[in-house]
């Protein structure tokens, strides 16, 4: 039977209205299990998967599973119209679909991975560099934590470079980007080989001191001590305790032909593995000096750790140092001590006090001075000075009280006029006595 033209274009326009296509972005951790959802299923319905045009799976109404030939179907179960791949891979990075009935759902995923090289692990003050990647080529911005906290912006090309590690830099790293709405992060363990710091080591003569020498952290399986040697370096520069792993790998002791005060020395913990620390039995004052630890590894790295033994006179809080002396006992000198701190030390501080306490009085004092006269400045500035007498107007008042102008200048007038009549008068006298002999 055949259907006329305007029935072909009914179910065509209804096939099309059902038929509806989503495109999604998921992002995948390399190495790790992925899970792509299909947000179409529902109970008792039918779901296929495919990778880029090739047939992942297929998922049965009863809950039956068929594999297809995409690389992954292997590594690949499904669950409730959900796919999951075991061990992501970079090349599962493409277009997945999953269609149900009519409705097919696309989804973009993207394989990420970040790692550090080269690879660890790493010593102490050596180059890291860590690399973080998006396959597909997606570019985004990736910012990597440390465990100490801090924060490292990644280059374009995603690397985040670390010149120097230190001991802060061994732990769990976070790398993270978003996109998408997404946030996906990525953690590497980064091991950082280094032996625990510690001062100098100060005893009284007779005890039995540890000197430590221990790692910080685990060097892993891929990394392992291979020799360990003890000398003293200083009044001179002589092995005297020595551990090598054997065939089955473990380090254990080697017979060293040890100088007369190293006899009673042993390794602290019966188990070298992480720990190479020595106890001195009876330490005598000969034994004072410096000392060092090296630990090599089956790379051929070396690390080495050294520290100063001290010691404390029985009669007198004074400590031996090493030195070069003519009975070779290593005592080069004494220093006095108050409270386990040499008495210089004190003296130093109590000078630096004295000095910064008068810098401070100092101060004080011509502070002080300088705010009184800046006071008194302001007071003469403020104070009103009386008018003197000599500030007022002396002029001839009249019966009224007020300043008569007038009679002051007709009393000048008068003044003048009688010292000109008085000149003449007394001229004519002078005459007549001249004349009279």
């Amino acid at each position: 039977m055949k259907m006329s033209h305007r029935t072909t274009c009914l179910w065509s326009f209804l096939v099309l209205s059902l038929c509806t296509v989503n495109c999604d972005v998921v992002y995948m951790k390399v190495g790790e299990q992925g899970k792509l959802s299909c947000k179409y299923y529902t109970e008792k319905q039918e779901v296929s998967w495919t990778f880029n045009s090739q047939l992942i799976g297929r998922e049965s109404k009863t809950g039956a599973s068929e594999r297809g030939a995409a690389p992954m179907s292997s590594r690949s179960w499904f669950s409730r119209g959900s796919l999951s791949i075991k061990k992501v891979e970079e090349s599962d990075a493409g277009k997945y679909s999953c269609k149900v009935q009519w409705n097919t759902q696309e989804l973009s995923a993207m394989t990420y991975k970040c790692s550090a090289q080269p690879t660890g692990p790493f010593f102490l003050n050596e180059a890291v560099n860590i690399q973080c990647n998006v396959m597909d080529g997606a570019k985004v911005k990736w910012t990597c934590k440390s465990p100490s906290g801090h924060s490292h912006m990644a280059s374009d090309s995603g690397s985040v470079k670390v010149t120097l590690v230190n001991i802060s830099d061994g732990g769990k790293w976070e790398c993270f980007f978003e996109e998408n709405g997404q946030k996906p992060i990525y953690s590497l363990e980064i091991t950082i080989i280094g032996l625990m710091p510690s001062g100098n080591v100060t005893v009284q003569e007779g005890e039995s001191p540890i000197l430590p020498c221990a790692l910080q952290s685990k060097p892993g399986i891929n990394l392992k001590p291979k020799n360990i040697i003890w000398k003293r370096l200083s009044p001179n520069s002589s092995p005297f305790l020595e551990a090598e792993s054997s065939k089955e790998g473990a380090l254990k002791k080697k017979p060293t032909n040890s100088p007369g005060d190293f006899k009673n020395v042993k390794f602290s913990a019966e188990n070298l593995n992480y720990n190479f620390s020595v106890t001195l039995t009876n330490v005598k004052a000969s034994q004072a000096g410096t000392y060092m630890c090296s630990v090599k590894f089956d790379n051929e790295k070396t690390i080495i750790h050294e520290m100063m033994l001290v010691i404390m006179d029985q009669d007198a809080p004074q400590g031996i140092y090493p030195g070069n002396s003519n009975n070779g006992s290593g005592v080069q000198s004494k220093a006095t001590f108050m409270l386990g701190i040499e008495l210089w030390i004190w003296i130093a501080t109590g000078v630096g006090c004295v000095v910064l306490i008068i810098l401070v009085s100092t101060a004080v004092i011509l502070y002080q001075k300088r705010k009184r006269i800046k006071r008194k400045a302001k007071n003469m500035r403020s104070t009103k000075h009386p008018l003197m007498p000599r500030d007022y107007c002396h002029c001839n008042r009249g019966e009224s009280g007020q300043p008569n102008g007038k009679q002051r200048e007709h009393r000048h007038t008068s003044d003048a006029r009688s010292s000109k009549e008085s000149r003449p008068a007394q001229q004519r006298n002078r005459e007549r006595q001249e004349k009279v002999p």
